[in-house]
């Protein structure tokens, strides 16, 4: 890792030329509960290309801004930036073959020892209006997943798990930050949390736990679906603002 972060591989010719992988290992489990190790991959559809030290000095002296402006420039002209999402899986049989612990997040290795398949793509396809509002206020965390998905005993994510929450309360003014427009613009959770420190809907439940007996059209927990219920899809619509 040290390595492959001091060589010239990390000086990227473009924005659009990055390949970025998991550092983390995360498990994902099948229908019958069988869990699978999986690192999650990057790779751009342009190929991975670097830069050698003295052409990023030149780069660099002659435009600061030069990264920024190539990815906006794509981006307008419609050259759209493009990446593949590649999942490496491997159980804990292969795991242990392997001469280098796979949950230790400083080892890169494990890219050349299983082959990566590719599932997904992300396109850049629009430019931000707003810096600020559409990208700082965004509030990732590796404790929110998906079903199908677990995590690991991978120290650095146990770590990150809780830490990532604390960083994001503090840093965007308090519990409800997941009502921020920038990190909640697609998708509005079923859930009963209201009220409290810079709320910024009007919920309409009369409750704000589970379970309860008061709302029983409210969302309910459910270990294989999450919180769901018939009247959660209305709830949402109600509490959403109008974009």
């Amino acid at each position: 890792m040290i390595m492959w972060a001091m060589s010239d591989r990390v000086i990227p010719r473009s924005l659009r030329m990055i390949e970025g992988f998991g550092v983390n290992t995360f498990r994902l489990i099948d229908a019958k509960g069988k869990p699978t190790f999986v690192k999650f991959h990057w790779r751009p559809k342009l190929g991975m290309q670097s830069v050698l030290w003295d052409e990023a000095v030149k780069i660099n002296g002659a435009d600061p801004d030069f990264h920024r402006r190539d990815l906006f420039e794509a981006i307008e002209a419609d050259n759209f930036p493009e990446w593949d999402f590649g999942v490496q899986l491997f159980d804990e049989q292969q795991a242990a073959s392997f001469d280098f612990d796979v949950l230790d997040p400083t080892q890169a290795r494990a890219r050349r020892t299983r082959a990566i398949g590719d599932c997904r793509r992300m396109v850049l396809n629009p430019n931000q209006d707003n810096f600020f509002a559409e990208t700082e206020q965004i509030a990732f965390c590796p404790a929110n997943i998906v079903p199908g998905t677990d995590f690991s005993n991978d120290p650095l994510l146990q770590g990150r798990l809780f830490s990532y929450l604390d960083t994001q309360l503090i840093r965007l003014g308090g519990p409800n930050f997941k009502e921020i427009r920038s990190t909640n613009r697609n998708a509005h959770g079923a859930n009963l949390q209201r009220d409290g420190h810079m709320q910024m809907r009007v919920a309409r439940s009369r409750v704000n736990y589970e379970p309860n007996t008061l709302a029983r059209e409210a969302p309910r927990a459910d270990l294989s679906r999450g919180l769901h219920g018939a009247d959660a899809g209305r709830e949402r619509r109600h509490d959403a603002h109008p974009s």
